[in-house]
């Protein structure tokens, strides 16, 4: 596949795409750095769990705005377990409701969230579940969302957040 968001030097998107994906973060980094326009080439977003993916990704400013950038286009993003860290890094938290692994909830909460405790959440495009047991009900949310396309609602919800700093 050709690169289109018309990146210079990274005409082998699919390596691109996998790199980002699978990166523990300075291979992945770097490549959101060179082209902070790729993004315009996704249609969706989905937030690794785990404890460590979403650690290293909520520490580098880079994959944070890359987030944020997801929200402020109105596209569909998923989070589970612990990838709502990300989200709460990126300040698009507030006024939003949203799942998590328990033992984020207080963060959550701090950043002007609102924490539930359910199976899979959906929030004007924003697809969050807590755990690997949930997966099922995720995936299938996440389909109906990235069908769905655009949330200008959640672009509007973006705009009146304020960032964490």
């Amino acid at each position: 596949m050709r690169n289109p968001a018309g990146c210079a030097g990274h005409d082998d998107f699919s390596r691109l795409q996998w790199r980002l994906c699978t990166s523990t973060g300075k291979a992945g980094t770097r490549g959101v750095s060179q082209c902070p326009k790729w993004e315009r080439a996704f249609d969706g977003l989905v937030l690794p769990g785990g404890v460590g993916n979403p650690d290293t990704l909520r520490t580098d400013e880079n994959a944070v705005q890359f987030v944020r950038e997801f929200f402020e286009q109105g596209k569909p993003v998923g989070a589970i377990c612990h990838g709502p860290w990300t989200l709460v890094e990126a300040g698009i938290v507030r006024g939003r409701t949203l799942t998590s692994f328990p033992s984020l909830q207080t963060d959550i909460r701090n950043a002007g969230g609102n924490w539930v405790d359910e199976e899979v959440h959906v929030d004007q495009g924003l697809v969050t579940s807590r755990k690997p047991d949930d997966i099922p009900a995720f995936n299938k949310k996440l389909i109906e969302e990235f069908a769905e396309g655009r949330h200008e609602e959640q672009a509007a919800k973006t705009e009146a957040a304020t960032p964490l700093s």
